[in-house]
């Protein structure tokens, strides 16, 4: 199969969860696709064939399914950061438009005990809640999701041994 965004993954799991060998075809070294003239699926799958049955495709690298799922971990967790980072964002713009917060950690114990602390118009306080449930939501997950990291990375150096 040639690789291509992130759709390759998809097959290549399903294809090795049953024991089918499948080989990534770096589409930049394969030159025969690319010089083709004419482009469709059915006319990349012939040449693909053709090249695999007289080993010439050039490979791309594949990393093993427990390195996979870590990166995909690891790629999780830097989504749910960013989400988190965003939603802070919102709290600081809303804090902002009229309301003093003096101090430096503003998610830190005492900061959030004033944020909570602040007298606030019912709908800027439903605001504010809304964002600070939604922060200690993604913590949990952030938690649990490093825990899982934690978790690979040692079955991963029990391997390695």
């Amino acid at each position: 199969m040639e690789s291509t965004g992130n759709l390759w993954l998809n097959i290549y799991n399903a294809l090795e969860h049953r024991n089918i060998k499948a080989v990534l075809a770096n589409p930049m070294k394969t030159k025969a696709i690319a010089s083709a003239r004419v482009k469709t699926d059915k006319v990349d799958t012939r040449i693909l064939a053709h090249l695999l049955r007289a080993d010439l495709v050039a490979e791309s690298y594949v990393p093993s399914k427990q390195v996979r799922e870590l990166r995909a971990l690891v790629h999780h967790r830097t989504s749910l950061t960013k989400i988190h980072t965003m939603v802070k964002n919102k709290i600081h713009a809303l804090i902002d438009n009229g309301y003093r917060c003096e101090y430096s950690d503003m998610f830190g114990v005492s900061g959030l005990k004033l944020l909570k602390s602040l007298e606030m118009g019912d709908l800027d306080l439903l605001v504010l809640d809304n964002h600070l449930a939604h922060i200690e939501s993604i913590n949990l997950q952030i938690d649990k999701v490093d825990v899982a990291i934690r978790d690979r990375a040692c079955e991963d150096e029990d391997i390695a041994e």
